[in-house]
């Protein structure tokens, strides 16, 4: 395997203070599903498009591909780079390593990304054409490593000097940066899912995440809403960029 823990990042580049909707804001461990519908592909697609140049990402790292939505809005917003997506669930994994196949600059990989190296014990919901309620739900041990251990590699291979990190792992986000101390220097933005309100499946409150992202230095850039409650609260997806002076994290 090639050494790059040597390296150091590179500084980041100046993201220039785009307008935020943050006046859109209204106010069990390892289940995995169905992916939701992403918000409004053309905005969130056009706003990602923007960050994408100005950071000069080279390489996503998309974690809980489920489906590969994701990569599909990158590329459909013009990102060339390469993109690593990992999704443990068997039948998510199957459908994006498809989807991935005829993409030379998209590789999949069937293990959960958390604090370190080991086994996920994974939830699987099954809901198939039945109501929530009625899901199916099995258990099954999947293989995991750290951020740490797969993003050194990953650089090296595709000569990247700068990550956007999307994650789609609800309750996990704590140990995904648990096992990336040595990476953050690497990751330009991040993005993440946010609940607005205190859930009974255990989702963090956004205000926690958003805290836990605030102690790795980095700050919200752009909201999307998951939702159309015109009267209410909704969950949103949320753009993160690092406000490292020197890009180390």
């Amino acid at each position: 395997m090639i050494e790059v823990e040597a390296q150091s990042p590179p500084a980041a580049p100046r993201l220039r203070r785009l307008r935020s909707t943050f006046g859109a804001i209204a106010g069990g461990l390892g289940v995995a599903s169905v992916p939701p519908v992403l918000p409004d592909r053309s905005d969130m697609t056009r706003a990602l498009a923007a960050v994408f140049k100005v950071l000069a990402i080279d390489l996503v790292i998309d974690i809980g591909a489920g489906s590969g939505a994701f990569g599909t809005m990158a590329r459909a917003g013009g990102y060339g780079g390469h993109i690593a997506s990992f999704e443990p669930v068997p039948s998510l994994f199957a459908g994006v390593e498809a989807l991935a196949a005829a993409d030379r600059r998209w590789e999949v990989s069937p293990v959960a990304i958390g604090a370190g190296a080991g086994t996920l014990p994974l939830n699987i919901m099954d809901l198939g054409a039945a109501a929530a309620r009625r899901a199916t739900i099995t258990r099954r041990d999947v293989a995991m490593r750290s951020l740490d251990q797969v993003l050194p590699p990953l650089l090296a291979r595709h000569d990247a000097r700068r990550v956007f990190l999307n994650i789609d792992a609800p309750l996990r986000e704590r140990e995904i940066l648990a096992g990336a101390e040595q990476s953050l220097g690497w990751i330009g933005a991040v993005q993440t899912r946010l609940g607005t309100t205190l859930k009974s499946d255990g989702m963090p409150h956004y205000l926690a995440i958003l805290s836990l992202f605030e102690a790795k230095h980095f700050s919200p850039h752009r909201f999307f809403p998951l939702g159309e409650d015109l009267a209410g609260p909704v969950d949103f997806t949320c753009c993160l960029v690092s406000n490292a002076k020197n890009g180390t994290g």
